[in-house]
């Protein structure tokens, strides 16, 4: 049996009173604590994050974890995107679990590292360029067919060894 005690609890909208303001705020403090102002290490490589701001100041990768990437707004938050922002440090830190499959893909000429948990439907999408990694994307995967897409992509591309080079 796989064990996922690892993965940190939702974020919810309910445990802020529906105040989606209020939400909003604590989701970029996550974001902030967990991927911008920490160093994350990903096969002994740096994680960075974009210094790009967006909607409202904050940083654009936020906002494309939290909304439909392709019409962010605050009126727009995806819950199921939202509420598991805290996953991705914890996701990252624990890539060396059986529970997270990780494989890497070429897209629009990147090198692209997937790290993927099929039982959740949940995936962490970061690039690799030279001596770092930087922050791609992170969600919640809501259609069957798209989490098959994920699956066959893994067997097609094959796991990536989990240890640093």
């Amino acid at each position: 049996m796989k064990d996922f005690s690892w993965l940190p609890p939702l974020i919810t909208l309910g445990e802020h009173s529906g105040d989606v303001i209020y939400y909003t705020d604590t989701l970029y403090q996550r974001f902030l604590d967990d991927i911008v102002n920490q160093n994350n290490v990903l096969f002994g490589k740096p994680v960075v994050v974009s210094q790009k701001l967006e909607l409202d100041g904050r940083h654009e990768r936020f906002w494309h974890v939290i909304t439909d990437p392709h019409n962010p707004s605050v009126s727009d938050i995806k819950y199921s995107r939202a509420e598991r922002i805290s996953w991705i440090k914890s996701i990252i830190d624990n890539h060396q679990k059986s529970e997270v499959l990780v494989y890497d893909r070429i897209r629009d000429g990147e090198k692209r590292v997937h790290l993927f948990i099929p039982e959740h439907s949940y995936i962490v999408i970061l690039g690799e360029k030279g001596s770092s990694f930087y922050f791609v994307t992170a969600f919640h995967i809501s259609y069957t067919y798209k989490l098959n897409e994920y699956l066959r992509e893994y067997k097609k591309f094959g796991a990536r060894t989990k240890t640093a080079p």
